[in-house]
């Protein structure tokens, strides 16, 4: 009959028809179950990060902690066997416990800046009047080293800057700690301010060993030494150079470092004009 047949046309068209909509339900389904997961995994991964950067500080950390508690505790035990050199070990654990305050003082540092709690009380200075107090305060230590520190600034106008100017007079202090310690050379340390139409830019070069370029990719990161056997004698805790790029990325500004083998190392800041007038 060709009622029957005309019907069980529509029934198989219905049928595939649904069939259709079945597999592009399910193939639907799978998309979005997919895209989910990559939204998700997108969405965890800084958490993630997050975690294993504070995992592998605190693993670093208390590596760093371990080697001066145990100087401590060994020389305290030496001068218990040998009390006639008592004042020996009494020094050593004097330098020990030094090492161990400035490590905890970065520590708390680096860590403030880490949870966002760390900040720095901006005002309006005069870049110029900075590197000259900076030039006078280190310059004696400079010259007790053996080595001789050079200011360079042009007769223009900086103009002001916002700046805090103690956490600004530390990174400079860092530098220079480090270009003293790793930077001997009979030409000594170079200051420099210059301007642009955008930046002031702060240099500090040394005419030293230099940085090989895989040291120099790592040297901004937590704990990261180019030198360990000399870090140990200048009681250098690897957190220098990582506070120094906090407190400048505080003021909005950069920090890159260029150095070349056997000819020195030159670290420059930049910090905007412009961001004293966004605050205005």
């Amino acid at each position: 009959c060709y009622v029957c047949k005309d019907l069980s046309a529509v029934y198989r068209t219905l049928l595939l028809y649904i069939l259709i909509l079945l597999i592009g339900f399910i193939i639907g389904c799978l998309i979005l179950y997919v895209i989910s997961q990559m939204m998700s995994r997108r969405a965890m991964q800084p958490i993630k990060n997050n975690l294993q950067e504070q995992n592998a500080f605190f693993h670093a950390a208390s590596h760093e902690l371990k080697s001066p508690i145990a100087v401590i505790m060994a020389n305290n035990s030496a001068s218990i066997v040998d009390p006639r050199n008592l004042e020996k070990y009494r020094s050593v654990i004097g330098k020990e416990c030094e090492r161990m305050t400035t490590l905890v003082q970065d520590l708390l540092l680096v860590a403030s800046s880490s949870t966002n709690s760390f900040s720095v009380n901006l005002s309006k200075k005069q870049p110029d009047t900075i590197l000259i107090q900076c030039y006078e305060k280190m310059e004696p230590l400079v010259r007790n080293a053996g080595m001789c520190l050079n200011i360079e600034i042009a007769d223009i106008d900086y103009g002001e800057i916002l700046v805090d100017e103690d956490r600004l007079m530390q990174v400079l202090q860092i530098l220079i700690s480090n270009a003293i310690a790793y930077g001997k050379s009979q030409k000594g340390i170079l200051l420099q301010l210059i301007k642009n139409k955008k930046n002031v830019i702060f240099a500090v070069r040394d005419y030293g060993a230099g940085i090989s370029a895989e040291d120099a990719a790592h040297i901004f990161e937590r704990f990261y030494r180019v030198d360990k056997a000399r870090s140990r004698e200048t009681g250098g805790t690897g957190l220098g150079l990582a506070i120094v790029r906090n407190i400048i990325l505080m003021h909005h500004g950069t920090i890159k470092v260029h150095s070349e083998e056997n000819i020195g190392t030159t670290f420059t800041m930049r910090i905007p004009l412009n961001y004293v007038e966004n605050q205005q």
